[in-house]
């Protein structure tokens, strides 16, 4: 199990989707991409595209035949500044209100951390550190989603700290020609690359 995840990939990738059926797998308990999952609630925090998040969860259980109210899968629209200790008191406190959650999904990074500088480790590594806290208090795996840089082959944007702080990446890559989506693990401390 992992602390930190960073999920990332250049725009229009698939990033949410992909969060998205990794989110609905972990809320039903059942196998993802042939990975055994263990059963958990999940709290989506919409940071970014909260407009159409409905529908891709719609769709999603359309595609598999199930029910949107077996998703055991909470959303928040309003969505706090990881940079600020008070907003992660205040979220924190509402996770626990909630009845906690096994996985809270940061959709994106970039816009829980408005104003901040993605290339300097004061401001990001506040960010980590925060995700960090949040988890310690709450016990939720925190999986920030992320944008790639302008070098797809240099990773996620920003900082180089973020990869080092996750203990795990995972890469989301669009193959236009042949429409498909590639997911690829690039970094998972105490397990397999790949």
């Amino acid at each position: 199990q992992a602390d930190f995840v960073v999920l990332y990939g250049a725009s229009t990738a698939g990033k949410s989707f992909v969060a998205i059926s990794m989110a609905a797998a972990i809320a039903r308990g059942v196998d993802w991409f042939g990975n055994k999952v263990r059963k958990g609630r999940v709290l989506f925090l919409t940071a970014e595209g909260a407009g159409g998040f409905g529908k891709r969860l719609k769709a999603y259980c359309l595609h598999h035949g199930i029910d949107i109210e077996s998703l055991d899968i909470a959303v928040m629209a309003s969505v706090p500044n990881i940079l600020e200790a008070d907003d992660v008191t205040e979220l924190a406190a509402s996770i626990s209100a909630a009845g906690g959650f096994d996985l809270v999904i940061v959709d994106t990074l970039a816009q829980v951390t408005p104003g901040a500088n993605e290339n300097v480790g004061e401001d990001m590594g506040r960010a980590i550190a925060n995700l960090r806290t949040l988890r310690e208090v709450t016990g939720a795996t925190m999986l920030a989603i992320h944008h790639a840089g302008k070098d797809l082959t240099r990773g996620s944007r920003g900082w180089s700290g973020i990869r080092a702080a996750a203990d795990a990446e995972i890469e989301i890559t669009r193959d236009e020609v042949r429409n498909y989506r590639e997911i690829h693990i690039g970094k998972q401390k105490d397990g397999e690359d790949g």
